[in-house]
């Protein structure tokens, strides 16, 4: 018996060696993509690029849809609602070095946190992502994220409503939905409306800088289910102002910031 355990015992370890190196072996190849996209994530970053416009400028005397680029979702925990609203706006742009065409998606998502039952804003903010993309490859290049600024920036005096809108891109697309806690509901409605704004610097030479002003106005209902009668109706907006294109020979400040970059959102509450 115990020549015969002894014979199996070496048999035993080396399959159980066979095992381990088998899995360390494994483990291995399957953690080559996860450390190459990690050194790519890490290494990669959005390379300069310039000479922007508006992707939907190509399409203003055109009837394809260009489709509805927002989105509007709202949950709650306890008396506490976040809605989340998000804004996408594609760009042509070239990279600085090679000049090289990419696609440039840049995303606005404004966050609202609010106290139901106080029916009172408590926190208002913008966060901006970019992705670069390039259509003949088919793949992404990078993406970042960033905060915009808060401060007002110069917009001109020269604005105008954006000459796609109901050239296959809704007029003041909406969103709406609903939440409650307890016996209070809460209806958010937003509508968005685009501007395009020109900054003359006066020199005939150059051209002008040209931005997008978004203005996303939020209209909120707060109702009793039980009593079934509106206790409260509240207007706010978020103002985005995006640099569009400028000159870089322009002497400027602006031609510090980079083209399709967002420059400001500031939240406030409409009168009434």
């Amino acid at each position: 018996m115990e020549m015969t355990l002894d014979r199996r015992m070496p048999r035993r370890s080396g399959f159980l060696g066979v095992v381990t190196a088998s899995l360390l072996v494994a483990a291995f190849f399957l953690a080559q993509p996860a450390i190459q996209l990690s050194y790519a994530v890490d290494t990669e970053a959005v390379p300069p690029y310039d000479d922007c416009k508006l992707a939907s400028d190509a399409f203003q005397n055109s009837d394809i849809d260009l489709g509805d680029k927002i989105t509007q979702k709202s949950i709650t925990k306890g008396t506490l609602v976040k809605t989340v609203h998000a804004e996408k706006e594609i760009f042509e742009c070239r990279i600085t070095q090679g000049d090289l065409p990419v696609i440039v998606d840049v995303t606005i998502y404004t966050e609202i946190y609010e106290n139901i039952t106080a029916k009172t804003i408590l926190k208002a903010s913008a966060l901006v992502t970019t992705c670069l993309k390039s259509d003949l490859q088919a793949v992404v290049i990078a993406c970042e994220f960033y905060v915009p600024g808060t401060v007002p920036v110069p917009t001109g005096t020269v604005c105008q409503p954006d000459l796609t809108l109901g050239q296959g891109i809704p007029s003041d697309p909406q969103e709406m939905d609903i939440v409650r806690s307890g016996k209070i509901a809460k209806t958010i409605e937003s509508q968005k409306e685009i501007y395009i704004c020109f900054l003359d610097f006066n020199q005939a030479d150059q051209p002008d800088t040209k931005k997008k002003v978004d203005i996303v106005m939020f209209t909120e209902i707060y109702e009793d289910l039980n009593t079934m009668e509106v206790i409260d109706v509240q207007f706010h907006q978020m103002r985005c102002v995006m640099l569009i294109t400028n000159d870089v020979d322009n002497s400027n400040t602006e031609d510090n910031i980079r083209d399709a970059t967002v420059e400001a959102c500031i939240f406030s509450t409409i009168p009434t």
